[in-house]
């Protein structure tokens, strides 16, 4: 719960920053900066998108339209490398680590006896 809340209040004053200095110093198209901004939470696209819009307010609805986009495909590939790779990956290096590093090493095990 402390991490959500942290990245809520702080990263979206980060985000909301660092996209300001990007659009006034990088040569990028304005679409571009909103499919970089789509990523992430809703409260940091939105942090990342009022820069952008306050910039650029002819081509604010498509601005908006690509944010929203590039946030939905992260969200749906992110569930799939969740599911693909990241928990197999996670089921794997356990499988690894938990003899050498884990509570069934002779290490623990010694510790427990003392």
């Amino acid at each position: 719960m402390t991490v959500f809340i942290i990245g809520t209040v702080i990263g979206t004053l980060y985000i909301s920053f660092l996209s300001s200095f990007a659009v006034s110093i990088l040569p990028f198209h304005p679409y571009a900066f909103a499919m970089a901004s789509g990523v992430g939470s809703a409260s940091m696209n939105a942090a990342a998108l009022a820069p952008l819009i306050a910039m650029f307010p002819d081509i604010s609805t498509n601005i908006e339209a690509f944010s929203g986009f590039s946030n939905l495909v992260s969200f749906c590939i992110g569930i799939y490398v969740c599911i693909f790779i990241a928990i197999p990956l996670t089921q794997k290096l356990y499988e690894i680590l938990e003899p050498k590093i884990g509570r069934n090493t002779k290490q623990s095990k010694n510790g427990e006896e003392n």
